[in-house]
């Protein structure tokens, strides 16, 4: 298996929490599951593309990256208040 194939799995797993808790719990709020299977997918496609001299789809994911967490740091911030 391939770092593709393990952060695109990582991705699909995060937005199939994300869904079914959004329809259960009809609660629209980011999960931080959600954003730490996401961000360790899209860390995964950066890994591949940087081993794969795919520069550009590593930056781009890289940056989805820091986004993700950052977005996690806010939430973990925000619920301590």
């Amino acid at each position: 298996m391939n770092l593709f194939t393990i952060g695109l799995g990582l991705i699909t797993i995060s937005w199939v929490y994300q869904a079914f808790f959004t329809i259960s719990n009809k609660d629209t709020h980011i999960q931080k599951l959600f954003l730490i299977l996401y961000s360790a997918g899209a860390l995964m496609l950066t890994f591949g593309g940087i081993m794969g001299n795919d520069v550009i789809g590593a930056i781009l994911n890289g940056f989805t990256v820091i986004i993700g967490l950052l977005l996690l740091y806010k939430i973990k911030k925000n619920k301590t208040k």
